[in-house]
C-alpha cells in the first residue's frame, strides 16, 4: 500500500506540471517539494549531488538536476508525465513533437550541430549575432563563451541577469513573476517586457501528431504568437531579435536595437497582404497552423487583417529535423510545385 500511495503522489505532482506553461497567467507547480528539489540527496546511502563540474556546490536552486534532466523525456512520449519534453528517449519526428521542436542532443554540443537546433553548450556565435550587445548595451547579453544555456544570461528562458539558469526561472515554475518583470509567455522576457503569448494546453502535440496537420485529426489546440508594429511590444520576433539582431537588422539601414520594424530580407512583424490566400482565414487550415503559425497583434486566433509573419512561422525555437531549425524542408519549397505549406503556404502565386 505505501508503494501505491508514493507513486500515486507521485503521478499527481507530474500531472500538475502540465500548468506550468499553459499561457501568460501559468497556475502554480503543486505537489511534493522532494519531486523537484533536495536538501542534500544522501537518503537511503544516494550519492550526493555535486553538480555538472566537479567543484560544483550542486544544481541551482537546490534543485534535482538541470533543466534538460526534468524536460527529457525516457520513452516516445514528448509529454510524458503530461508536462513538456525537448528531447526524446529514442528521438522525435515531424509527427512526434511539440510546438517548439526538440534536441537531438540536450547537452554538451560544442557547435552548431547541423544548424538543426539551438545546440544546448555550443559557444558558436548565433548568426546574425549583434555583437554591439542587445540594443547597442556593449555586449553584456549572452555570453556565447558560456555556451547556450536554457535560461539566464546565455539562454532564452529567464531573466537577463544571472548566470545561473536555475536563478534565471526563479519563481516561474510557482508564480507568475520572475526577477525584473512578468513570466512573460513560456518564461520569455525582453529585458522587463513580458513575451506575449497563449500556449496550447497540449503543446500542439496532437496537431504535430497528424502527418498533415489536419483539422480533423486534432482538439484545436494551437499556439497564438504576438506580433506587433510596436518597437515596445512584446512580440516573439523582438525576442528572437536579441541573438540575431543584426542578420535582420532594420531595413535598408544597420541596426538600431529595434528588432520589430521590417527587416532587410524576410520581414517579421509585418502585416501579411490581403491579396494572398493565407490572409484569409477561409482558407487557413490546420497545415498552416503547423507549417505556417501566423503571428497576431496580443496573441489571439488570427483573423481577416491580423496575420503577421513571425521566425516562428518558418522555425521551430528549439529544434527540427530540418536545417536551420525549419518547420519544413527547405530544399523541397520548388516554385511551380504541389505544396502548399513552407514558403508555398505563404507565396500562393509560386505554386
Amino acid at each position: 500500500m505505501k508503494k501505491k500511495i508514493s507513486t500515486l503522489t507521485i503521478m499527481i505532482a507530474c500531472i500538475a506540471m502540465v500548468a506550468l506553461f499553459c499561457g501568460p497567467a501559468m497556475a502554480s507547480v503543486s505537489g511534493p517539494c522532494v519531486d523537484c528539489h533536495t536538501m542534500h540527496n544522501s537518503q537511503g546511502d544516494a550519492t550526493m549531488v555535486t553538480g555538472i563540474a566537479d567543484g560544483d556546490p550542486g544544481y541551482g536552486s537546490l534543485t534535482r538536476g538541470t533543466c534538460g534532466g526534468c524536460h527529457s523525456a525516457t520513452d516516445t512520449d514528448p509529454l510524458q508525465g503530461s508536462f513538456p519534453r525537448v528531447k526524446l528517449a529514442s528521438g522525435s519526428s515531424d509527427t512526434n513533437q511539440l510546438a517548439g521542436g526538440y534536441f537531438t542532443a540536450i547537452s554538451g554540443e560544442s557547435d552548431d550541430h547541423g544548424n538543426t537546433e539551438h545546440s544546448i553548450g555550443s559557444i558558436v556565435e548565433p548568426a546574425g549575432y549583434d555583437t554591439a550587445g542587445y540594443g547597442g548595451g556593449g555586449g553584456d547579453w549572452y555570453k556565447e563563451a558560456n555556451g547556450l544555456k536554457c535560461a539566464g544570461n546565455s539562454g532564452c528562458h529567464g531573466n537577463e541577469t544571472d548566470t545561473d539558469p536555475a536563478k534565471a526561472i526563479a519563481g516561474g515554475h510557482h508564480a507568475n513573476t520572475l526577477k525584473g518583470g512578468n513570466t512573460g509567455y513560456r518564461m520569455l522576457q525582453v529585458g522587463s517586457d513580458a513575451i506575449i503569448g497563449t500556449g496550447a494546453s497540449d503543446y500542439e502535440k496532437a496537431l504535430n501528431a497528424t502527418a498533415d496537420g489536419s483539422l480533423a485529426a486534432f482538439s484545436g489546440e494551437r499556439n497564438y504568437y504576438s506580433a506587433t508594429a510596436d518597437a515596445t511590444g512584446g512580440s516573439i520576433s523582438r525576442f528572437c531579435g536579441k541573438c540575431h539582431g543584426d542578420f535582420h537588422g532594420n531595413e535598408g539601414s544597420s541596426n538600431t536595437g529595434v528588432y520589430d520594424s521590417a527587416w532587410v530580407r524576410h520581414p517579421s512583424d509585418e502585416t501579411i497582404p490581403t491579396d494572398w490566400l493565407i490572409s484569409s482565414l477561409a482558407n487557413y487550415n490546420g497545415l498552416d497552423y503547423k507549417y505556417n503559425p501566423v503571428g497576431t497583434v496580443d496573441a489571439v486566433a488570427p483573423a481577416d487583417n491580423n496575420m503577421y509573419a513571425t521566425c516562428l512561422s518558418c522555425h521551430r525555437a528549439h529544434g527540427s529535423a530540418n536545417a536551420d531549425i525549419l518547420r519544413f524542408a527547405y530544399a523541397d519549397q520548388c516554385a511551380d510545385g504541389t505544396s502548399t505549406n513552407g514558403c508555398l503556404g505563404c507565396h500562393d502565386r509560386q505554386r
